[in-house]
């Protein structure tokens, strides 16, 4: 509802709530069951209320969207080395370098040498995974020289993927798994930096970790509020404050949005396959999501009191990292209108995770039909602000983007057997008091 809509008066919402509040009183009282007069029977219906239990076939669209979040736009950036079988790899940008700094002179002073060059990443240690020393790498990955006018080459995968090779190697350091904590320091080549700082280059750095055992590391990235920072002392004097250098992106040029989003992002190098897209995959790295969109018979939501609703997925088993782990899924209420056709926009437009709906747990190597109680999407899409709105549900992992497990479910492309179904229990709607 509006903010106009609440400023005018009793609304629909507000009616609603209304009669809500009536059929409430009323339900109380011939709950009391009184036994002193003729009256209750004739203004409170009788105490077995009629419940239609029915199973429907209503999936209008059921698809696989993809990634979420958008490229660029993580809170969280995985790093993460699992022999030949997951590999996702950070990068941030510093396409501006400071020149100056202040020596305590009447003028800030040119940057001649500097000293102790480093980045250091800020990392979210108790939802990280690592049991063995990690070697933590940095290579430069810059593609071009210069401000270029697209993303494209920028971001390609393909791309920057040759850059991380030992002649563009600029820092390396390893750490025993007691020693890694809510903050990392990777050194860097003071040449290479000084470089880049003089001739006024960017500075994109690619970090990559190897292990004996699993690494799963996730390092705060510029849209969590923390995001890697280069430090380094701009004499050799080190009696002189260390220079802090943010990270920033200056390309593609004319568009401030999508330049900021390039801050920080990674690039997905190796991961299990993913089924093909006539299975609907939830979670994984790019994260995925599954929407479902619904065709539900009027009798139902506008004549009905909805007392419970099942939807019903079949989990196809798939080999996965950590595949006999729970993982946990979402499902939210999309809260994008019918005018809105392209459904990776429909998608990201949901509620909030929790709120109004039951998580499930499930093991990406878990079979069989899966139950999802969705009761509250059908409340709300039979209230009358809700005609306007697309009768859909998301089901998202928790969280996205930062754990290679993803689950796997038969579309309605299936046999029938295999399908989505809804299992809905009903009742019809009374009308209370003398007629």
């Amino acid at each position: 509802m509006t903010r106009a809509e609440r400023n005018e008066g009793p609304g629909p919402g507000r009616k609603l709530a209304l009669i809500a509040l009536v059929v409430a009183g009323v339900l109380a009282a011939c709950a009391e069951d009184y036994q002193g007069g003729a009256a209750c029977p004739a203004l409170c219906p009788e105490q077995n209320v009629v419940v239609f239990d029915t199973t429907l076939d209503p999936v209008e669209l059921d698809t696989t969207v993809g990634p979420f979040p958008t490229h660029g736009t993580e809170t969280e950036l995985l790093l993460a080395a699992r022999g030949d079988t997951v590999d996702v790899r950070p990068v941030v940008r510093f396409d501006e370098l400071p020149l100056y700094y202040n020596s305590g002179a009447p003028s800030d002073t040119v940057i001649e040498v500097i000293d102790s060059p480093y980045v250091r990443l800020r990392i979210n240690k108790a939802s990280s995974v690592y049991t063995r020393p990690v070697t933590f790498e940095v290579f430069d990955v810059d593609t071009t020289v210069g401000d270029s006018a697209t993303a494209a080459n920028d971001t390609s995968t393909a791309l920057e993927r040759l850059l991380f090779r030992p002649d563009r190697l600029i820092g390396a350091i390893t750490y025993d798994s007691a020693e890694i904590t809510d903050s990392l320091r990777i050194p860097l080549d003071s040449l290479t930096v000084i470089t880049k700082l003089h001739n006024q280059q960017r500075l994109r750095l690619g970090i990559k970790a190897t292990s004996a055992g699993p690494v799963n590391i996730r390092i705060v990235a510029y849209e969590g509020g923390e995001s890697p920072v280069l430090r380094f002392f701009p004499t050799a004097d080190t009696s002189f404050d260390e220079v802090t250098v943010l990270p920033k992106s200056t390309a593609p040029r004319n568009q401030v949005t999508l330049a900021a989003d390039l801050t920080d992002y990674v690039h997905v190098m190796a991961f299990p396959p993913v089924p093909d897209p006539t299975f609907l995959t939830v979670g994984g790295v790019p994260g995925r999501r599954t929407l479902i969109r619904f065709n539900i018979p009027s009798r139902i939501l506008d004549s009905s009191n909805v007392l419970r609703a099942t939807l019903e997925l079949t989990q196809r088993p798939v080999p996965s990292v950590d595949d006999t782990s729970t993982l946990t899924i979402f499902p939210l209420i999309v809260t994008a209108g019918t005018s809105i056709t392209d459904v990776g926009r429909s998608a990201f437009l949901t509620n909030a995770p929790g709120a109004g709906f039951d998580s499930v747990q499930l093991a990406p190597r878990d079979s069989g039909v899966k139950e999802i109680e969705i009761v509250n999407a059908l409340r709300a899409w039979s209230l009358g602000v809700s005609k306007t709105a697309q009768r859909a549900i998301v089901l998202r992992a928790g969280p996205e983007a930062v754990d290679p497990r993803f689950v796997s479910f038969f579309s309605s492309a299936a046999a029938a057997s295999l399908r989505p179904r809804l299992r809905v229990s009903y009742s019809p709607v009374r009308s209370f008091g003398i007629p």
